[in-house]
């Protein structure tokens, strides 16, 4: 049985024999690093909850090619969950690319709310922008500056 003190290459061992108590305990002991590492590269929570449940398929389906000689098993893992999430968001972009037209070019006919919004308010907002246009909003919020005099 495999549980907290079972040591690395023994959880490996298991994982590459296909044990579900070994890789349950993969799962358990790395889901939460992981799960940061997809978060980084993903739009949002559930987008990053998929990155890191394809990344464990991928992990179990590769775990035979892992090498302890070569480097930590957390490096090696983190390695494939940052490719698979840079995947995705190349396959993912034409998405971003599209909304392009829907967003206004100038902020003068806009209410100015940024000021009554809270961060974790604004936050939310901006991770449902396209990747390009949340650097503009976060610093403008950030620096209090208006749109248009913005350096890009």
């Amino acid at each position: 049985m495999f549980h907290a003190t079972t040591d690395l290459l023994t959880l490996v061992t298991g994982c590459v024999r296909q044990q579900p108590a070994a890789q349950k305990e993969l799962v358990r002991r790395y889901a939460a690093l992981l799960l940061s590492v997809a978060r980084r590269y993903a739009r949002n929570q559930a987008e990053a909850e998929d990155i890191l449940q394809d990344n464990f398929l991928l992990i179990f389906q590769k775990i035979t090619s892992f090498n302890s000689d070569k480097g930590h098993l957390t490096s090696w893992m983190r390695k494939i969950v940052i490719h698979k999430a840079l995947a995705h968001y190349r396959n993912h972009q034409y998405q971003y690319e599209l909304t392009r037209d829907v967003l206004p070019d100038t902020l003068e006919d806009q209410p100015a709310v940024f000021p009554k919004m809270s961060f974790d308010e604004l936050c939310t907002l901006i991770q449902q922008l396209p990747k390009e246009h949340d650097k503009y909003l976060i610093w403008q919020y950030l620096m209090n500056t208006p749109m248009m005099k913005l350096p890009f």
